[in-house]
């Protein structure tokens, strides 16, 4: 049993010493893969640039990938439709009103339910969110009265932030795509490279970063130890 608990704690330790990707650490890596002079006076390019490419790469990657979730949890107001949503907001997932999952439609069929939907009033069983006021969340039904109105939660995808001071971890820090943080370095350095005309070794960080996306694509939502059919045993 001892030898078990100091196994376990190793574990933990090793798990926790883990240091996560920073700024710092990527303009770094990226002027080493782009062989940008190991000195100021020998570098071409500034930590700005090689930020904002940092940052570009990082919101491509979240924009290909949809990692990134956030939750919104609201009341419905009698004689209000619309609801904002986050700056951030890229795509909803799910939407629940008291506590009952209702299903988004699109105004072309809402359009095809009911020529009057618009004008329609009463208890949300729909909603939807418009191209033209893509930050807009909207509900059909809208709720007129105290009667109407329930409590919503909305859970949709979000872009990252950008990172600004050194310290700063990609992905909004999220430990588990912690791993994933070097594509940034790999779409830094294919920019570089092609700046200065060196295009086999930009397209080669240009590959490593879209096969670095691709995996991260298919595990962060994963959920390995997720049994939805398993029953277990009494």
């Amino acid at each position: 049993m001892k030898k078990s608990i100091i196994s376990i704690s190793l574990f933990f330790i090793s798990v926790s010493s883990l240091a996560q990707v920073t700024l710092s650490g990527l303009e770094t890596e990226a002027r080493t893969l782009a062989l940008d002079g190991s000195s100021a006076a020998r570098q071409r390019f500034t930590n700005s640039q090689i930020d904002t490419w940092l940052n570009e790469g990082q919101r491509e990657a979240i924009i290909q990938t949809r990692c990134l979730r956030q939750s919104l949890i609201f009341n419905l107001v009698p004689g209000t439709t619309f609801y904002s949503l986050p700056s951030n907001y890229l795509a909803m997932e799910r939407v629940t009103v008291g506590s009952k999952y209702i299903q988004e439609l699109s105004p072309g069929g809402l359009d095809g339910r009911s020529r009057g939907w618009e004008s329609a009033s009463g208890y949300p069983t729909y909603y939807w969110v418009n191209f033209s006021s893509p930050t807009l969340l909207g509900f059909a039904p809208w709720p007129a009265t105290a009667t109407d109105t329930d409590t919503v939660k909305a859970e949709f995808d979000i872009q990252t932030t950008d990172m600004v001071n050194s310290t700063d971890n990609p992905f909004r820090g999220v430990v588990k795509m912690n791993d994933y943080g070097h594509a940034l370095a790999y779409y830094a350095a294919a920019i570089m490279s092609q700046i200065q005309g060196i295009q086999p070794r930009s397209d080669l960080f240009q590959k490593m970063y879209a096969t670095t996306i691709a995996g991260m694509m298919k595990r962060c939502l994963e959920r390995p130890n997720y049994l939805p059919s398993a029953t277990g045993t009494p």
